[in-house]
């Protein structure tokens, strides 16, 4: 354990010594092993955080920052009750900040730091249930952690700084207890710059004052937030604002924050905002922060992040605003509990931008879902649960939290329509017990249960805690008018035997087509559908909508209808002859030659397996059998090489 001189200060303040100077002349009188006995009766010699019983329920932050330099001095104070009696509290709060002092009432308390954590004590113990309050100063220069906690670089050779805390960075700027098992419910971030710039922060704009040529900008928010959604981010900003409509007629402000060599195209590219809250706000439930704001800061990372009530962007793409935007109700409103449920965040967020480029770009959606597809099945396995939370790159997974979980939601899509679907997200969207507050993955398993009347546990082992994917192989057969289709199942990862869905299933022919459903509950089953046309051809889930892969249809055809399937022409030929199969469900593979007497005289490989070229003209005239190998079976015809 890590002893700063900043922590002795503080505790031997307590005890009379009101200098530095006096400090540090009585740290010389004292020996190594006194002073670890001195602070041992203050302390446990491990630092703990019990955070389920400490409900901080306002924090003012009051920072001065440059975005010239990564530095931030200033001070937190955070107002709280605890279900118990207590007499100390241990905020997360990074080694690399110096904390100066902890005030409680205007007095210097004691401190001591372990690794990241804090705690402080008070003189006495602070009874059950009631308010409090204690204010942390402290300075620094971050260390950045994950994806980026607090960072400064520059636009165009002008300086800027921002924060990004998710998943576990809001310790590295400022001491909070970003764990918490509740929010935050009120913040006041009140930020000193300097003049030529601008700070973005959550929520309502309150003032920008003035003070030794200092800016000072105050930010209010009067709706619950997770710590690690706090977020400043500072530089000589171009500012615009648009404005929305939402359900209950109230008008949203929607701010943006942009670099203003850049404002030509991202003024533009955010036009999209607004439409896109209507959507939003009429497919799901209110936009969650309709008293105070939405919009956007440009800041210097590649992608996006959800900061409440403005969401931090590095690029102006419609998926990109749509998903940000998304993550206001999944994500800002409810918060998944652990990070182990983070596709309640990602993948809810990337499955409703698809739904958006449904809506708005609807040429585009099939690539859309054909590219998320293709990532999530080019791997065997994987969860869309994160089994490491200790691992930043597993819990951000593309593939598993973001594009698996997108089509987690999808499939209950297909699986329940649009109107149960969409009253499902609703629903958990607005129970009380959950909105402005943390959710689980069986939160929303809930929701969609008492919604449809269904038991989804065997759904959710499936896909959402279990691992891999279906590989489809069907075998099918027609007369004219039906099918009959047997429907085998393998499994990417053998943790999963089976897994249920209705399999979609396009039947048709060169004029018309049906979608039946093959709601298979073990492999091999088997499934008859009536037609009122004769069917030439199948296709697995032609539109997309459940996860699969490497899927494959085989025709099983009646003895000898094979020959009825391949033509050769012309017939008889000077050598040169055609061969095609006449239906899609064939694949020829090899073509051989047979003479009379029962030798084999020519052979070759198909390239393309549907229609090939083959040169006879080497051979004598005669009468010959082909022998074609293809997936159905062989073909044999007789040919006549006339010369």
């Amino acid at each position: 354990m890590k002893v700063s001189f900043s922590i002795v200060f503080c505790i031997l303040c307590i005890f009379g010594f009101d200098s530095k100077a006096q400090v540090a002349s009585y740290i010389d009188t004292i020996s190594q092993s006194e002073l670890k006995s001195f602070l041992r009766s203050s302390q446990s010699s491990q630092l703990n955080i019990n955070y389920e019983d400490l409900n901080v329920y306002y924090t003012r932050c009051e920072w001065e920052v440059d975005p010239a330099v990564n530095f931030i001095s200033g001070n937190v104070t955070s107002y709280f009750t605890s279900d118990n009696s207590i007499d100390s509290i241990t905020f997360d709060c990074s080694q690399y900040l110096v904390v100066d002092s902890v005030f409680y009432h205007s007095v210097l308390i004691a401190f001591v730091r372990e690794n990241d954590l804090l705690k402080v004590f008070f003189t006495g113990s602070i009874a059950a249930l009631s308010f409090d309050s204690l204010t942390i100063f402290y300075h620094g220069a971050p260390i950045a952690t994950g994806n980026g906690s607090f960072e400064t670089g520059n636009h165009s050779g002008v300086p800027s700084l921002w924060t990004l805390s998710e998943p576990y960075g809001a310790k590295d700027w400022w001491p909070c207890r970003q764990n918490a098992a509740d929010k935050i419910d009120s913040v006041d971030v009140v930020c000193k710059i300097p003049f030529g710039n601008k700070c973005a922060s959550n929520s309502k704009l309150v003032s920008v004052d003035t003070s030794n040529s200092k800016l000072i900008y105050h930010w209010k928010s009067n709706y619950p937030i997770a710590p690690y959604l706090v977020a400043i981010a500072v530089t000589n900003y171009d500012e615009f604002s648009d404005s929305v409509i939402l359900s209950n007629s109230d008008t949203l402000e929607i701010l943006n924050y942009v670099y203003p060599e850049q404002i030509s195209f991202t003024r533009p590219a955010l036009s999209v905002t607004p439409s896109l809250i209507q959507f939003y706000d009429s497919l799901l439930i209110l936009y969650p922060f309709s008293k105070e704001k939405y919009g956007h800061a440009q800041f210097g990372w590649g992608g996006g992040m959800e900061h409440q009530t403005m969401s931090f962007v590095g690029s102006f793409g419609f998926e990109l605003i749509a998903h940000e935007l998304v993550h206001q109700w999944f994500g800002d409103e409810i918060t998944c509990q652990s990070w182990t449920d983070i596709w309640l965040h990602e993948g809810f967020a990337t499955y409703l931008a698809g739904m958006a480029i449904e809506r708005f770009k609807p040429e585009e959606f099939y690539a859309w879902k054909y590219s998320a597809l293709q990532d999530i099945v080019s791997k065997p396995n994987g969860s869309v649960i994160c089994n490491d939370t200790t691992d930043i790159s597993r819990i951000f997974d593309g593939r598993l939290s973001y594009r698996k979980g997108a089509y987690v939601l999808s499939m209950l899509r297909w699986k329940f329509g649009e109107d149960l679907f969409t009253l499902s997200l609703r629903d958990f969207l607005s129970k009380t017990t959950l909105e402005y507050n943390y959710a689980t993955t069986n939160d929303l398993k809930t929701s969609f249960e008492n919604v449809t009347i269904s038991d989804l546990t065997q759904f959710f082992d499936e896909w959402v805690f279990g691992e891999g994917f279906p590989i489809y192989n069907i075998e099918w057969s027609r007369t004219e008018n039906s099918v009959e289709l047997f429907v085998n199942q393998t499994t990417s990862d053998p943790g999963i035997p089976f897994f249920h869905i209705p399999l979609p299933i396009q039947i048709g022919n060169s004029f018309m087509d049906t979608i039946v459903v093959a709601d298979a509950s073990f492999s091999g089953q088997q499934f008859h559908f009536d037609l009122n046309f004769k069917p030439d051809y199948i296709s697995i889930d032609p539109d997309l909508k459940i996860i699969s892969g490497n899927n494959k249809v085989r025709e099983v055809l009646p003895p000898g209808s094979i020959d009825d399937l391949i033509a050769i022409y012309p017939n008889p030929s000077n050598g040169h002859f055609e061969v095609f199969a006449k239906t899609n469900s064939l694949k020829m593979d090899s073509f051989s030659v047979i003479d009379y007497c029962g030798k084999m005289v020519y052979s070759q490989s198909f390239k393309v397996g549907f229609k090939e070229s083959i040169d006879l003209s080497g051979l004598p005239a005669g009468i010959y059998i082909v022998e074609i190998e293809t997936d159905l079976g062989q073909f044999h015809q007789k040919i006549i090489l006339i010369k």
